[in-house]
């Protein structure tokens, strides 16, 4: 029993030191394997983890990057790029050296497919690059002098000055910008890609500053002006009036025709502006009934005075146009006077109110007031009324009443009593008599054709302390 296992033991060891023979001998041969003639080293290529051929120079990869790299130098000098692309080289050793792809074949995928991108300064809309600078200076720049074209290069306030500390700085009549921004997320970023094309200051600006579309006819609408159709636009009035030369902007008519042309601006300036000015503040005016005074009568208690007041307004300015103005703050200056008036109502009886009432049942002005065949005709004519009845205009006292020699023939007076007194020419007949009370609308007679009269018609003449006065400046029709 123990010399079957001594013996089975010795196999064992020798078993063993067989394997450890020939691993080391494996081990050895794997080592001088790379230096061993029968062996050979090619490079499997790799564009973003797609595979394209192998070779057996790796300088070839490489050259075709180093060209690509120096080509876009050679464009743009200013510009360091680099191929943006993920190569990978994959090495193995074999025993006898393959058919590997040809050098020119490799370097034409290789040219399709890489791309060389740089770090650049962009100006971004919304996180898009835009426009691609040489230096960030130019970027900026840019920015100012598409900014400053709405602003006139005016400063912003300093930092930390608050609205309430800027609008006592302000004088009356003078103003200043609050804020400039653009409509949109604009920006000066540097972004790794392909430049396509790199922007000159002057390119950029005027890109940024709108593109002109072509001009057209615009009819003009009835009730509209030269600014309210400029701003329909996008454009200010100094550019409309440079497409029409010659045109007047204040005498626009319905139907006319003018040229017009949109912008389409990338991005817009918006600008926020305050402005101190000083404006009139009017009067009010009250009126108070008085029963002491005959109605009719007007007396002043106390003249009106305007005020004036300090007004503070913030405007937003859209591209040089303002599309809101507001107040923000007002300070009363002097305050205004009311004017105050009172108006008699006390009615009497043979007084007149005042208000007149139109003296026939319709009719039409025949003749009006002023020179007629070479003398002074002193009040209207009335003829064709629906009938011949004549109406006392307003209350009074009958003053005169029958025949005039003075061409008027049948004739009625009336004075009412409050600085006012009426005539009626040409009666065919009188119903009242000198001294009546006479209530405004009585009858007071018939139309006629008496006295220097060339038809049925009836002379209205209306006086105010003594003087003639036009009866239609009183009288409602």
């Amino acid at each position: 029993m123990k010399l079957a296992t001594r013996k089975y033991t010795k196999k064992i060891f020798q078993v063993v030191l067989i394997l450890l023979f020939f691993g080391l001998f494996i081990t050895s041969y794997s080592v001088n394997a790379k230096n061993d003639v029968a062996f050979a080293e090619v490079y499997h290529v790799y564009v973003d983890g797609e595979y394209i051929g192998t070779v057996d120079d790796k300088d070839v990869v490489d050259d075709v990057v180093t060209n690509k790299e120096a080509e876009f130098k050679a464009e743009d000098p200013d510009i360091t790029g680099m191929v943006s692309n993920d190569i990978e080289l994959v090495s193995e050793y074999v025993f006898e050296k393959p058919a590997t792809d040809s050098d020119s074949n490799i370097e034409q995928q290789l040219n399709e497919m890489i791309t060389v991108k740089a770090s650049v300064p962009a100006i971004t809309i919304n996180g898009e690059p835009k426009y691609l600078f040489n230096t960030r200076d130019e970027a900026e720049q840019t920015l100012e002098i598409v900014a400053n074209q709405y602003t006139g290069g005016e400063a912003l306030p300093p930092d930390g000055q608050s609205t309430e500390e800027l609008v006592s700085s302000l004088q009356v009549g003078e103003s200043k910008i609050t804020n400039v921004s653009f409509d949109q997320d604009v920006q000066v970023e540097t972004v790794f890609l392909e430049p396509t094309k790199i922007f000159t200051v002057d390119e950029a600006v005027q890109s940024l500053s709108g593109v002109d579309s072509p001009t057209e006819l615009y009819t003009v609408k009835e009730g509209e002006d030269f600014s309210e159709i400029a701003l329909k636009f996008g454009l200010s009035d100094e550019d409309l009036l440079a497409v029409n030369p010659g045109l007047v902007k204040e005498q626009l008519t319905a139907g006319q025709q003018i040229s017009i042309y949109t912008k389409s601006n990338p991005v817009q300036v918006n600008v926020e502006r305050v402005t101190k000015k000083q404006e009139m503040v009017p009067f009010s005016q009250t009126n108070v009934e008085d029963p002491m005074m005959i109605k009719g009568q007007i007396a002043d208690v106390q003249f009106g005075v305007d005020g004036s007041k300090e007004v503070v307004e913030k405007s937003t300015i859209i591209n040089g146009q303002t599309v809101t103005t507001e107040p923000i703050l007002e300070t009363m200056i002097v305050s205004p006077i009311d004017q105050i008036t009172k108006t008699g109502t006390l009615v009497l009886p043979d007084v007149g109110t005042g208000q007149f009432l139109w003296p026939t049942n319709g009719g039409y002005v025949s003749s009006v007031q002023g020179q007629r065949w070479g003398a002074a005709h002193k009040g209207i004519d009335i003829a064709r009324p629906s009938n011949y009845n004549i109406k006392a205009s307003d209350t009074g006292v009958v003053k005169y009443a029958g025949w005039s020699d003075s061409g008027y023939g049948n004739m009625v007076e009336i004075d009412h009593q409050n600085g006012f007194s009426t005539l009626y020419g040409h009666l065919d007949s009188v119903n009242v008599q000198v001294g009546q009370v006479v209530q405004k609308g009585v009858v007071i007679g018939l139309m006629g054709n008496t006295g220097d009269s060339t038809g049925t018609h009836l002379h209205f003449e209306l006086h105010k302390n003594g003087e003639v006065v036009n009866p239609l400046d009183y009288v409602p029709r």
